[in-house]
């Protein structure tokens, strides 16, 4: 059958032999932790691969992430980060950690009327070698005021030939940290059973009197979640006497991103499994 008039057939690129083997590595990858462990070890080759594999590639990053692996520049949306917010611009929970290699990369979006360079900072911590998010969407002045002047202006150099790249450091950031809390039992009958925390679409309900282990970032909701103390009499109509804090917790320890991470693991994996059997009996 023939193409539409004024329409044309999409053809997939030619590729060598050489580049059918190099997509017979990934092309069957269908879980986002292995396609992004492949494209952690292979970037540089991948980026430098023809535009069959690069194309193949892509569809294979799309079916496993749920995104593009290449986007264009101008459409890009910027990724919001990993773990909660990465730049965390409160004092109160902040750590410093000692980092040995950098990992960066930018994109270009528009915010108000001109296009920003904004920069994407991962780094790999000296003490447990695991890499972890740091950064997201820096502008340059705040990239300097994070990272200095001698790690800033490398990365803005680099960025000028490069989308994204890596280096070897020996410097300690301050870092989004992470504590061990416990939230106290209800304190009268208005008070939910669990702990809610919503933030710009993200929820976590979090058992009370239980350990748990959370960013900074949402301590920092904690902090900022009040609710009203108020006094009512037949009399008089009701007034607001003071405001305390909606979930009180208390704080055991200061923990890592690994503790977090492991934590946060089983719980994702308890509420998929609570959802199937939920599923299964409606």
């Amino acid at each position: 059958m023939s193409e539409p008039e004024g329409q044309e057939a999409t053809q997939a690129p030619e590729h060598t032999e050489e580049d059918e083997k190099f997509m017979r590595q990934f092309r069957t990858m269908r879980t986002e932790h292995i396609i992004r462990a492949y494209e952690e070890k292979n970037r540089a080759r991948i980026l430098a691969a023809s535009l069959a594999v690069r194309s193949e590639f892509d569809r294979v990053w799309e079916l496993s992430t749920g995104s593009p692996y290449f986007q264009a520049v101008t459409t890009i949306v910027a990724p919001p980060p990993q773990q909660g917010r990465s730049d965390p611009k409160s004092r109160n929970y902040r750590a410093r950690v000692r980092f040995k290699e950098i990992y960066w990369s930018h994109i270009r979006r528009r915010l108000g009327k001109k296009p920003q360079t904004l920069y994407i900072i991962d780094g790999v911590a000296a003490d447990t070698g695991r890499k972890r998010p740091l950064y997201t969407n820096l502008r340059s002045g705040r990239l300097y005021e994070l990272l200095g002047d001698t790690l800033a202006e490398q990365i803005v150099q680099d960025a000028k030939g490069s989308p994204m790249g890596s280096f070897e450091v020996n410097v300690e950031l301050e870092v989004e940290g992470f504590w061990e809390v416990q939230f106290s039992p209800k304190g009268d009958v208005n008070d939910t059973d669990d702990v809610i925390l919503s933030h710009e679409g993200n929820k976590l309900l979090i058992q009370r009197m239980k350990p748990v282990v959370l960013p900074g970032f949402w301590l920092e909701i904690c902090d900022n979640a009040l609710k009203a103390v108020y006094i009512q009499t037949p009399e008089e109509k009701r007034q607001i006497t003071s405001w305390v804090q909606t979930y009180q917790y208390t704080t055991l320890r200061e923990a890592t991103i690994e503790d977090y991470l492991t934590l946060k693991t089983e719980g994702d994996r308890l509420t998929k499994e609570a959802r199937r059997k939920e599923e299964y009996r409606e």
